[in-house]
């Protein structure tokens, strides 16, 4: 999703930015912060949840029946947090319909193999998406329909994985990603042949970001784990991009407990979060660069 600044403030809207998320606060996170601000109108969280991480991408979007409820939204939400984070503010209106909003897609010609962008209606729209065993079992992507992707999919991806019998690989060797939009269909070439589930972000430890070399890395889903050994098999030492690579299983699972919160906290130390707080936190959300125009 494409976010413009714009000096001017718009006069109408029912669309909020919320922003300053910590990457792992989830749906009902926001949920619960609009729903404890006696904000139940809302009619949908718009939120992007990675379905191997488990990050969300650091803000989200919500959608409010009418420009009151909306302008009464920043208001009530002014300086409030979500784990610990002083949430930025700002309100939103679309930028047209050159891009696609539903999706991590930077172009409307980009079909990611996991949507991660989709509409989080809370515990109603939840409760649509249930059947007598709980959430709907996930798919492959071939058999994924709109309503099953985006964060319920996502969530519902991250509580049925198993590090038991991983079907999760990782990949070492990789240059710094340009973005998903390039990533995914790189990854996608190189597994030719092989059911890829989704695709993570590549990756580098925050102990070699300025050694030089190819030291990024990516995690990848595939169908079954008897792909994941053929994979690390046929694959582990080949060229991708004309650079060796090296795949094996991830054991971890890499899963959201298994990421330092020191590294991938959203945007922010403590500190941080005490200087927001100090300084108003999300009551600035009129000024001049606080709202964002977006692809919705």
């Amino acid at each position: 999703m494409v976010r413009q600044l714009n000096t001017a403030v718009p006069t109408d809207f029912n669309r909020i930015y919320v922003g300053s998320l910590d990457y792992f606060a989830k749906p009902a996170d926001v949920e619960e912060l609009l729903v404890g601000a006696n904000l139940n109108s809302f009619q949908k969280i718009h939120i992007s949840i990675d379905p191997i991480s488990g990050r969300n991408r650091g803000y989200c979007f919500v959608d409010f029946p009418s420009h009151q409820e909306a302008a009464y939204a920043l208001e009530a939400l002014a300086g409030q947090s979500i784990l610990g984070r002083v949430v930025k503010l700002g309100p939103c209106v679309p930028k047209g319909h050159g891009r696609s909003s539903r999706g991590d897609q930077s172009s409307a010609e980009f079909r990611p193999v996991f949507q991660r962008w989709g509409d989080w209606k809370g515990a109603d729209g939840a409760s649509e998406r249930k059947d007598g065993a709980g959430f709907r079992g996930w798919n492959s992507p071939r058999e994924q329909t709109e309503d099953q992707q985006g964060p319920y999919a996502a969530l519902n991806r991250l509580q049925s994985y198993s590090n038991k019998d991983s079907t999760r690989i990782r990949i070492d060797g990789l240059d710094k990603m340009i973005d998903q939009e390039h990533n995914d269909p790189e990854i996608r070439s190189f597994f030719s042949g092989f059911d890829v589930v989704a695709i993570d972000k590549c990756v580098v430890p925050y102990s070699l970001r300025s050694t030089p070399g190819n030291h990024h890395h990516c995690y990848v889903d595939l169908g079954s784990r008897e792909e994941v050994d053929r994979a690390v098999k046929e694959l582990s030492g080949t060229a991708m991009n004309g650079v060796v690579v090296r795949l094996s299983i991830a054991r971890d699972g890499r899963g959201p407990n298994q990421h330092g919160q020191s590294q991938s906290s959203g945007g922010g130390s403590q500190i941080d979060h005490k200087a927001r707080e100090v300084h108003g936190g999300g009551r600035d959300y009129m000024q001049k660069s606080s709202w964002r125009r977006t692809d919705a």
